[in-house]
């Protein structure tokens, strides 16, 4: 019996769009899976699992595989996670897709995806579920750059994220997001140029496979909305602002 599952969510912030699209990544990995976009910001996804909810499973699966293996020792290398996932990731070196990547200096790519893992593992032992697992925020983690969030709460608090770095804090990292995300951008690549990304949504239920085709705006029936993603810099690094949408 197919169960679907509902996930409030806004598509305009690139981490979010992403994360949706890494959590059907992962969730097609473990059985037939379908997910779409409607009009009221809702996620759904669609799996022939009889119980569970798919955040905590999706996550589980990263957890038990535990190993992110760099292929080199360069800060960008590709990382290989190994079974269950079986999913080796280097959006970020695709040199079309150059302005994907937002990370440089010092930051590695196993140590994000490292740093992510852990402070997910640790709401999961806490037994966070569905949205609360979703949207909980851990203080003090270097995430990815993707979650716009993060941008607007350092905004909000006073701070400009120079400030922040200079006095080596971080804005509060919502690390499932940021962690399915990463996951996420390896199928469903965006266009890219110098100054962002664009993305679209769709409003009909498919599987990973077309999905990354939909949100490059290359499936026709099913498009629903377009989003605009420009970054702004700090140092050699980039965040990720709100996206503005059209129809």
């Amino acid at each position: 019996m197919d169960v679907t599952f509902n996930l409030q969510l806004n598509p305009a912030n690139p981490a979010e769009f992403f994360g949706a699209c890494g959590l059907l990544e992962l969730s097609s990995r473990r059985s037939a899976a379908e997910g779409w976009f409607d009009a009221e910001d809702v996620f759904h996804l669609t799996t022939d699992e009889a119980a569970g909810d798919p955040v905590s499973a999706a996550l589980h699966m990263l957890k038990t595989a535990e190993s992110a293996l760099p292929e080199t020792q360069k800060g960008d290398s590709p990382l290989t996670i190994q079974a269950p996932v079986d999913i080796r990731l280097d959006w970020w070196t695709d040199s079309k897709s150059s302005a994907l990547k937002t990370f440089a200096g010092q930051q590695k790519s196993v140590g994000i995806y490292g740093n992510l893992l852990h402070e997910t593992s640790a709401n999961l032992s806490e037994e966070m579920a569905g949205e609360e697992l979703w949207s909980a925020v851990n203080p003090g983690v270097k995430g990815l750059g993707l979650d716009a969030y993060r941008s607007w709460t350092a905004l909000n608090m006073g701070f400009s994220l120079n400030e922040l770095r200079d006095k080596q804090q971080s804005p509060p990292c919502r690390p499932a997001i940021e962690l399915l995300a990463m996951i996420g951008l390896q199928r469903m690549r965006p266009l890219a140029n110098s100054d962002g990304i664009e993305y679209w949504t769709w409003d009909a239920p498919l599987s990973a496979s077309v999905a990354g085709a939909a949100a490059a705006g290359q499936v026709e029936f099913a498009k629903l909305r377009r989003y605009e993603a420009r970054f702004q810099k700090f140092g050699q690094n980039k965040s990720y602002l709100i996206a503005e949408k059209s129809d």
